[in-house]
């Protein structure tokens, strides 16, 4: 399962797992340690700019995720916790 970081500007790859609780947190950690495609620095403009890159993708890739993704997603939200609460 692919995911879109809006916020963070990435393509995160979640291997298709889903968790939740202690799970959840511990898969997240790991998710954002994994491999991602950054929007800014790690998309080309055509394959042949990719050139044997291991983590190059070029812009028709991104628009085909962000397409699919947006017609057969769906969007969550995570809030920061507030403070002084536990």
């Amino acid at each position: 399962m692919l995911m879109i970081w809006h916020n963070g500007g990435e393509i995160l790859n979640s291997r298709g797992r889903v968790a939740t609780g202690d799970e959840a947190a511990s898969l997240g950690q790991a998710e954002a340690l994994a491999k991602s495609v950054n929007l800014a620095t790690d998309v080309v403009e055509s394959e042949e700019q990719i050139a044997g890159s291991t983590f190059l993708v070029d812009r028709a890739w991104v628009e085909r995720i962000v397409s699919a993704c947006h017609k057969t997603g769906r969007t969550v939200t995570i809030t920061a916790p507030r403070k002084g609460r536990r």
